[in-house]
C-alpha cells in the first residue's frame, strides 16, 4: 500500500513531531510511505534519517491553500500514483488527491481551538462540512475534543476516527549530565522543579504558571519553575516574572531542539492550555513518570486523571494551580504515587507503537472497504 503523507510546515511542529514518532514504527513490508515537504523544511532530514524518502515542494509553504502548491501537488500524485495522500492541515493537497483520483484521501485534524462562532452556524457551516466531507474519506482527531469541533463544523461523525497522540519514551540522562544541568540554571539539590515545554503564546496561558509560582514560592521559597521554549510573548512573560519578583525563581531556556534533559530535572510536569488535544510534553514526561498539573482544556482531561496521575486544575485559576504545586511539593507518597501510575498509562495507552498500529488498522479497513466496492 503506497501512502504520501502531505505537510505544508517549514518548522517542525506538533505535526511534524507526531509523523516522525509514526515513521518510526510503521511496517515497511506492508506500507511504502513518502512525505511531501517544502523543499526548505526542517523535517527532510529527520524524514531521511529514518530511511523515507522526501518530495521537496517549491510551493505550499506553512498555508493550507495555495493555487500553484495544488498544481505542483497534481503533478506528484500523478507520478506516484499514491493509494492513499494523508493531509496534515494541506487542503491544496486534499484538492489535489481528488482531482487524480487517490483512492483515499485522508487528513489528521490536530487542533482543539473552539472555531468562533460563524463557523458552527448556517450558512458557513454547511459550506465548511460540504468541503470537509467532500474532499476527505476519512477524518482523523487526536482528541474527542477536536472530534466534536469537527463535528459542529458540519463534518459528518461517521467520518471522523479518533486516534490519541503517542509519543517515544523520553530519554533518561546520567546524573552527571542532571547536575551539570542543573548547575547552568542555577538550581541547587534542593529545589523542587515545575516544569512547563510550550511555546510561549496565549493558547497556552504562561501567564497562570508565572502568578501561581508566585503565590506557591511564598510558601516554599525553594520551588522553582522552568518555562521550556520560545514564542511572542517571551518579554512581556518575563517582565510579569520581574513584576511579581520571581524572576530569580523563573527560569526562561528559549528554545531548545532537545528538551529531554530539562524533563529529567523536573519533579512536576505542568500544562496550562486553554485548548489542547493529546499533548506531546505530557505525554513524553508520563513516559519519565512524571506527574501533571493540567488544567480542565478535554485534551488534558482525556490524559490526566485528577488525583491518579496527577491533578487537574481551572483554565486561567492561578489560585488553584498554586495550590497543587503546593500538595505535591508537601506530599512525597501522592507524587511517588503519581508518578507510577503516569509511567503505566504511558506503557498502556500513549505509546508512538500504540498510535502507529491504530493508524495501520485504520489504512487496511479503509483500503479493504474501497477495494471491496470496486470489486
Amino acid at each position: 500500500m503506497k501512502i504520501l503523507h502531505v505537510l505544508s510546515d517549514t518548522n517542525i511542529g506538533g505535526a511534524g513531531m507526531l509523523l516522525l514518532n509514526c515513521l518510526r514504527h510503521f511496517d515497511r513490508s506492508e506500507f511504502e510511505i513518502k512525505v511531501v515537504l517544502p523543499r526548505d523544511a526542517e523535517l527532510i532530514p529527520r524524514v531521511e534519517a529514518l530511511g523515507y524518502e522526501a518530495i521537496g515542494m517549491k510551493y505550499g509553504r506553512d498555508t493550507s491553500y495555495e493555487k500553484e502548491a495544488t498544481k505542483e501537488l497534481t503533478e506528484i500524485f500523478k507520478s506516484e500514483r499514491p493509494d492513499i495522500v494523508h493531509t496534515h492541515s494541506s487542503f491544496s493537497a486534499r484538492i489535489a488527491a481528488k482531482k487524480c483520483r487517490v483512492p483515499l484521501v485522508f487528513q489528521t485534524h490536530h487542533c482543539a481551538v473552539m472555531p468562533p462562532k460563524y463557523k458552527t452556524i448556517f450558512p458557513i457551516k454547511q459550506l465548511l462540512g460540504t468541503l470537509n466531507n467532500h474532499y476527505s474519506d476519512r477524518v482523523i482527531a487526536t482528541a474527542e475534543a477536536a472530534a466534536e469541533i469537527l463535528a459542529i463544523q458540519g463534518t459528518k461523525r461517521e467520518k471522523i476516527s479518533v486516534i490519541l497522540n503517542g509519543s517515544e519514551p523520553m530519554r533518561r540522562i546520567s546524573e552527571d549530565e542532571k547536575k551539570s544541568l542543573c548547575d547552568s540554571l542555577g538550581l541547587k539539590e534542593d529545589n523542587f522543579v515545575f516544569t512547563i515545554v510550550a511555546r510561549l503564546e496565549e493558547v497556552k496561558d504562561h501567564k497562570t504558571f508565572i502568578e501561581a509560582a508566585a503565590e506557591a514560592a511564598k510558601v516554599h521559597p525553594d520551588m522553582r519553575f522552568l518555562i521550556v521554549g520560545k514564542g511572542s510573548l517571551e518579554e512581556s512573560l518575563k517582565a510579569l516574572a520581574a513584576d511579581l519578583k520571581v524572576d530569580d525563581k523563573v527560569i526562561f531556556t528559549g528554545f531548545c531542539r532537545d528538551v529531554a534533559p530539562y524533563m529529567n530535572i523536573a519533579d512536576v510536569n505542568v500544562n496550562c492550555s486553554r485548548s489542547e488535544t493529546t499533548c506531546l510534553a505530557l505525554s513524553e514526561g508520563m513516559s519519565l513518570g512524571l506527574p501533571a498539573l493540567v488544567s480542565d482544556c478535554e485534551g488534558n482531561t482525556a490524559m490526566i486523571e485528577d488525583g491518579v496521575s496527577g491533578l487537574v486544575f481551572e483554565r486561567e485559576n492561578s489560585e488553584m494551580l498554586a495550590t497543587a504545586m503546593i500538595t505535591l511539593f508537601e506530599n512525597e507518597a501522592l507524587k511517588n504515587k503519581m508518578s507510577e501510575k503516569a509511567k503505566e498509562i504511558f506503557d498502556n495507552k500513549f505509546t508512538a507503537e500504540v498510535m502507529t498500529k491504530q493508524l495501520e488498522e485504520l489504512y487496511r479497513a479503509e483500503y479493504g472497504k474501497k477495494c471491496k466496492t470496486k470489486g
